[in-house]
């Protein structure tokens, strides 16, 4: 560091010597101008509640890692305990359903009684398909069977005065026989029994009749 002597009677600056180069004044009791130190500003301790924050945010962060750990440990340790997965076994098969394979349904028997020379019939509304079995069995006189649509049915009432020619499914002279009957269109359709004289070829005893009359549909 360099001594810089100041003039103690006119205070300039002077070259070092034993007077003052601008007044002429002795320089021996000439105090040295030393620079100064440099300003260093004092460092603040922080605030108790500025500690207090930054310690509870430490302590904070180490129980959520410790939280963390404790989480991870506890699921290694349950994985292995428990094992892994099972795998899946096989397709546990379908149980069938109710069998969808049509069968016979027998209604209760029914028993009529047929006067000389009279009728007796059932009506029933068939869809196309429909299957229906008829078990007949008299008391001994023979009847006649008929199936027919009911257009033919009106002329069947009218062919036993005026002989009318009808279209009609039948079995003859019956004393105990089965028929079954498919219908070929949706429509109404009557199952006769004739103990008339009508048609000529069938049965005609002359005796009344008693049938037992059993059906059966096929679905």
């Amino acid at each position: 560091m360099i001594d810089i002597p100041v003039c103690p009677n006119c205070g300039k600056v002077t070259p070092a010597g034993k007077f003052c180069e601008h007044c002429g004044a002795s320089l021996f009791s000439v105090q040295l101008n030393t620079p100064s130190p440099a300003y260093i500003p004092p460092v603040t301790p922080p605030l108790p509640d500025q500690v207090k924050k930054r310690n509870s945010l430490s302590q904070v962060i180490l129980i959520v890692f410790g939280l963390f750990l404790l989480a991870f440990f506890a699921l290694a340790i349950f994985g292995y305990i428990i094992g892994p997965a099972p795998e899946p076994g096989p397709p546990v098969p379908k149980t069938p359903g109710p069998s969808t394979t049509p069968v016979w349904h027998t209604e209760a028997p029914d028993t009529v009684l047929i006067r000389d020379g009279g009728y007796h019939y059932f009506y029933q509304t068939l869809d196309k398909g429909d299957i229906v079995k008829i078990v007949l069995s008299t008391n001994g006189p023979p009847v006649d069977l008929l199936i027919m649509d009911e257009a033919n049915f009106n002329k069947y009432e009218n062919s036993i005065s005026e002989g009318e020619f009808i279209d009609a499914w039948y079995i003859l002279n019956i004393v105990r026989d089965d028929y079954t009957f498919t219908a070929p269109v949706y429509g109404d359709y009557y199952f006769l029994l004739d103990n008339t004289r009508f048609p000529l070829s069938g049965a005609s005893s002359g005796k009344d009749a008693k049938v037992q009359v059993t059906f059966s549909y096929y679905y």
